[in-house]
């Protein structure tokens, strides 16, 4: 009960017109409507059903307490009939279901980071020694001191130490004989000064690594060299690499890793049958997406194409939007729908799961898909250039409800007429990639070092 409040928005119940409260359950996606009342005493009892029938909306009751507002964003939100369950859905995975990663980074707390909490919680070191820097900067080792601290009496001594010592961190890490050797082998070529302050002297030591200013001019550059020779080293280990900063530039030089070239070219459909290629686009400075749909026939002739402005959102919804309103407002049947996003194709086989932010508009597409035998493909993007094209323009227009038609080839924008008429006449596309080769073989490359 502690943490209800925390929690609560983070789950969204799958609604269902039978069971829910219309008040107290998140049935809406914006939290409880009990905080949106406006005027009038508190809400009373009232189950979802009262003002849903199963096919239209009755908001007499509760049309003087709610804004208009949230009273037309719950008319879009689609409710089970009786007979299906409702459920919950964890907001904050995507596959809708819960997990303890997720709840941890939602209920932590975080402070303000120090800058010694971000030089020890480093993501490349290692957790055990992350862990005992931090034990270390607390004062939490089982030194005779800390033990001393609990109670328990006994003789102390440093074992760093030449000379008998007293046991305790300070002296232990910085000031014995062990430390003050190791403290000068390393800091010596960086140009770090001890502190009589462990804290002090660690984060001079960050100080000189991550920032520079104790360091001096070539001990930065040993310190690069041997940086990148250790990276080549770890990432490249069939090679044998020199110490010799100037030969390794001469090996990268000659080294040329292969491109892979692949042919795109978009496919006509069969005879008879009709093709719908869907794409998105993204106006970042206007906070505008594009969708756009075109549909040619077996000899590349366009049918119809039509683009239009949403509002900006993520890309997997703006995809699966372009889809489903490309085959929701043409309706046609036997057609092939071919997509470049490689994810929702897989929802929309069942191969992969849907996340539930898209999970109603996929179960559309479904079954319109069943319904009217719809053949969904995959396509590159360098084959989908056309719904490219034209989804760049879509994101320019203004959001209405209604899209912009082209029936005709001439009224299309001019970047997509030119890969329209590529298309029809069937010229290829290329898709450049880095074959992953072994590096080892660039061995047998003669160079002198």
């Amino acid at each position: 009960m502690e943490i209800k409040h925390v929690v609560e928005p983070l789950i969204l119940w799958k609604p269902n017109a039978a069971e829910y409260s219309f008040w107290r359950d998140d049935w809406s996606g914006l939290g409880p409507l009990a905080n949106f009342v406006v005027q009038g005493p508190k809400p009373g009892k009232m189950q979802l059903k009262q003002v849903y029938d199963g096919e239209t909306w009755n908001f007499q009751e509760v049309r003087q307490v709610l804004p208009n507002h949230i009273l037309e964003q719950t008319k879009k939100v689609p409710i089970g009939g009786d007979n299906k369950l409702y459920r919950p859905i964890w907001k904050l995975s995507n596959d809708d279901k819960f997990s303890c990663k997720t709840t941890f980074y939602a209920l932590r707390q975080t402070g303000i980071s120090s800058m010694s909490s971000q030089r020890i919680w480093h993501k490349k070191l290692p957790f055990k020694v992350s862990f005992f820097m931090m034990r270390l900067l607390r004062g939490r080792l089982p030194t005779d001191e800390v033990i001393r601290r609990s109670g328990i009496q006994g003789p102390s001594k440093c074992y760093c130490c030449r000379d008998a010592q007293e046991d305790y961190i300070a002296q232990i890490f910085l000031s014995s004989c062990k430390a003050q050797y190791v403290w000068k082998y390393f800091s010596q070529s960086v140009g770090i000064t001890i502190s009589s302050n462990l804290k002090q002297t660690l984060m001079k030591w960050c100080a000189a690594k991550y920032e520079g200013s104790y360091a001096s001019v070539q001990s930065l550059l040993d310190q690069v060299q041997s940086l990148i020779i250790m990276f080549l080293k770890v990432h490249y280990k069939g090679i044998k690499w020199q110490d010799d900063w100037a030969g390794i530039c001469r090996f990268l030089e000659c080294f040329k890793p292969p491109m892979k070239a692949l042919k795109v070219m978009w496919s006509l459909p069969p005879s008879g049958r009709l093709k719908l290629n869907t794409d998105v686009s993204s106006n970042v400075m206007k906070r505008v997406a594009g969708i756009a749909d075109i549909v040619r026939d077996s000899s590349g002739k366009l049918v119809m194409a039509y683009a239009k402005a949403l509002h900006f959102c993520t890309n997997n919804t703006t995809e699966t939007q372009a889809a489903l309103f490309g085959i929701a407002f043409n309706r046609i049947h036997n057609v092939i729908l071919e997509i470049d996003s490689l994810l929702i194709v897989n929802m929309l086989n069942g191969s992969s799961s849907t996340f539930w932010e898209i999970h109603d508009d996929i179960l559309k597409m479904k079954k319109i898909i069943q319904s009217h035998r719809i053949e969904v493909q995959h396509c590159y993007r360098e084959g989908n250039s056309v719904a490219d094209t034209l989804s760049n323009y879509g994101a320019t227009l203004d959001i209405l409800p209604i899209a912009t038609i082209f029936l005709n080839v001439q009224d299309l924008p001019r970047e997509t007429v030119g890969v329209y008429q590529m298309d029809r006449r069937q010229m290829p596309s290329f898709r450049f990639k880095r074959s992953k080769v072994k590096i080892i073989k660039a061995t047998n490359m003669k160079i002198n070092y």
